[in-house]
C-alpha cells in the first residue's frame, strides 16, 4: 500500500515562516541588548562625570574653601585670643581641613579651655565652639590665687578667689598629685553648711586630709573615703565644745 502523501509545499512554508519569525526575535533582543550595555556606558559616564566635577569644585576651586571663621562659648577668653590661638588656614578647601592641629594649638595657648570642637558650617564658615574650665578651688601663692578646675588643672592666677571656690592647700598642686585629687574629692562631698565655715582644705598627704574651720577649729577627715557618714558625725560633733575633731575612722570618732 502507498503511504500518505506529504505536503512539500505546506512544510516549506511554514519552516520559512519560522525561520524569518525567530530571525526577528534574535535580532530585537541584540538591540535590546546593544540598548543596555549602552545605557550602563552612558550612567557610568555621567556618574564620573559628576563625581569628578564636585571633586574639582570641593577642592579645585575657591567656592568651598575657608572664609570666614567664628568662636563660641567663650567668656573669660576672648575671642581674638582663641582666633589667634587656633590659626585656622583660610582659603583651605573645606574637605582638606583637618581639626586635630587646631585644637592642639588653641589647648597648648589658651590653659583656661578645657575644649574645643573644630565644626565646619557649610558651604564656608568654621565654627570654634569653647568649652571654658571652670574654677572649684583655688591654691594660694604669694598673695595671690591660682585657680584649679575639678580635674585639678592649674589654669590662671587671679587676685581675688572667686565666690564658691575653696581655698586648698597642697605641697604640689595639679591633676597627677594624689593630695590634690584628694582634697578636691573632700571639697564636693562638703554639704552648703559646712563649705560656709570652711577656711581651707589641707592635705599634706592624700590620707591626712583635714578641714579648717572659722574659729580655729580642725577636723581631721582622712581620706576622701566615707564621705556621707563623716559629715553627719562632723554635724553632730560641731555642736559640742572642742576645737579638734577626729572622723578618719567614721566608727571611732574623738573630739578634744
Amino acid at each position: 500500500m502507498r503511504g500518505p502523501r506529504r505536503d512539500h509545499d505546506t512544510d516549506l512554508v511554514v519552516t520559512t515562516t519560522l525561520t524569518a519569525s525567530s530571525a526577528r526575535r534574535f535580532r530585537a533582543a541584540a538591540r535590546r541588548r546593544r540598548w543596555r550595555s549602552g545605557r550602563l556606558v552612558i550612567v557610568v559616564l555621567l556618574v564620573i562625570t559628576l563625581v569628578g566635577g564636585a571633586a574639582y569644585v570641593a577642592v579645585g576651586t575657591d567656592l568651598l574653601s575657608v572664609r570666614t571663621v567664628r568662636v563660641t562659648g567663650n567668656h573669660a577668653v576672648s575671642a581674638p585670643a582663641v582666633l589667634a590661638a587656633a590659626q585656622v588656614p583660610v582659603g583651605t578647601p573645606m574637605v582638606l581641613l583637618d581639626p586635630a592641629p587646631i585644637r592642639q594649638r588653641v589647648l597648648a595657648a589658651l590653659p583656661d579651655v578645657a575644649s574645643v570642637d573644630v565644626v565646619r558650617s557649610w558651604p564656608t564658615s568654621v565654627r570654634l565652639v569653647v568649652r571654658e574650665r571652670v574654677a572649684v578651688a583655688v591654691v594660694a601663692r604669694a598673695g595671690r590665687f591660682v585657680l584649679l578646675d575639678a580635674s585639678g588643672v592649674l589654669f590662671r592666677t587671679v587676685a581675688t578667689a572667686p565666690a564658691g571656690a575653696g581655698v586648698i592647700e597642697v605641697a604640689r598642686p595639679g591633676p597627677a598629685d594624689p593630695a590634690t585629687v584628694a582634697a578636691l574629692a573632700v571639697l564636693r562631698t562638703l554639704p552648703a553648711d559646712l563649705r560656709a565655715i570652711l577656711d581651707v582644705v589641707a592635705a599634706p598627704t592624700a590620707e591626712q586630709v583635714t578641714l579648717r574651720l572659722h574659729g580655729g577649729r580642725d577636723v581631721l577627715w582622712g581620706d576622701a573615703h566615707d564621705g556621707a557618714p563623716k559629715v553627719a558625725v562632723v554635724r553632730v560633733l560641731l555642736r559640742r565644745s572642742g576645737r579638734h575633731i577626729d572622723v578618719s575612722s567614721p566608727g571611732l570618732v574623738t573630739i578634744r
